[in-house]
């Protein structure tokens, strides 16, 4: 019994430290990129490029004067959940805009391992219904035939091996924490 709370106060503390981290120094690693080669094409007049988490404007612009024309590049870090999108168009003039839907409603059905305080194990299944970054939340069921609710963080970005894998804290009436696998 005293394993298991520990186990839970570990856990607890590990989704706390995520929560009060600065994300932009999680995703600090993942958006450096090297512009190495990153030109454009004698025929080319833009290009975009998405790469480890950051998306790359290379535009060629006329000088006024006529002369050589110029090469300019715009870098921008995002981070685009597996339920969002990244919507990247540009207008008549040129201009490119890029769109990040990084929040909103889902559903994502997942299987969970739980582990509640009072000294219970199960198993349950859940949906994800909204989504805000890496952060979610939703409701499920598990083997004791409870419904729970739950907030959640993708730790996919953190631990590279741990694809489609949350971390969470749910309540069935008892609190307590999960892992969750998304189908």
């Amino acid at each position: 019994m005293n394993a298991l709370k520990m186990f839970v106060i570990i856990c607890l503390a590990i989704l706390l430290l995520l929560v009060f981290l600065d994300n932009k120094k999680l995703t600090k690693a993942n958006a450096t990129l090297t512009l190495v080669n990153k030109t454009l094409k004698d025929n080319e007049q833009m290009r975009v490029e998405i790469d480890k988490g950051q998306i790359i404007v290379l535009n060629r612009t006329q000088n006024v004067g006529g002369g050589d024309s110029k090469q300019e590049t715009e870098k921008r870090a995002i981070y685009t959940p597996p339920e969002g999108q990244a919507v990247i168009s540009q207008d008549i003039s040129g201009k490119v805009t890029i769109t990040n839907k990084n929040k909103g409603f889902c559903l994502n059905p997942a299987i969970s391992g739980q582990a509640a305080t009072d000294g219970e194990f199960s198993v349950g299944l859940n949906v994800r219904l909204f989504f805000w970054n890496r952060w979610g939340g939703g409701v499920g069921v598990n083997t004791k035939l409870k419904p729970f609710a739950f907030i959640d963080c993708r730790i996919d970005d953190y631990v590279k091996f741990a694809r489609n894998t949350t971390v969470g804290v749910f309540y069935d009436g008892s609190a307590g924490v999960f892992i969750g696998v998304f189908f």
